[in-house]
């Protein structure tokens, strides 16, 4: 549901950021990708389905540390931020399903959580 519900945000976006001349007035062309591709660093998207509305953090970075309930990351800012993370939430390394444990320092990784809850949902993948 989280993704179905991330995807259609994305489309609405896209559509709002291709209307207009909102490019002409910030100096660039926002778009989807540009928010939520390489150079994001946290974001946090509302979106509202059959279940209610949801505040959604996104946060990308470098993981620097692992525990059981936690994950460590250095974004892209500089700032180390540690997320909670749910027992039961959803952790895949390259599309794999797997324990949070088995997240490497020095991955990439990308946490969702739904407000101040712990995060349900870590993607990550390892650096060369």
């Amino acid at each position: 549901m989280f993704a179905a519900g991330l995807a259609t945000g994305f489309a609405v976006a896209a559509g709002v950021f291709t209307a207009g001349s909102l490019g002409a007035r910030l100096g660039f062309e926002p778009s989807p990708s540009y928010f939520f591709g390489g150079k994001m660093v946290r974001a946090e998207v509302v979106v509202k389905d059959g279940a209610g509305t949801h505040d959604y953090r996104l946060d990308r970075g470098v993981v620097r540390a692992v525990s059981s309930s936690s994950i460590t990351l250095r974004e892209r800012t500089g700032d180390l931020v540690t997320i909670p993370v749910s027992g039961g939430a959803d952790v895949r390394v390259n599309g794999r399903s797997v324990s949070i444990s088995q997240v490497r320092k020095g991955s990439s990784a990308l946490v969702v959580r739904d407000g101040d809850q712990a995060a349900g949902w870590v993607r990550a993948t390892p650096r060369p």
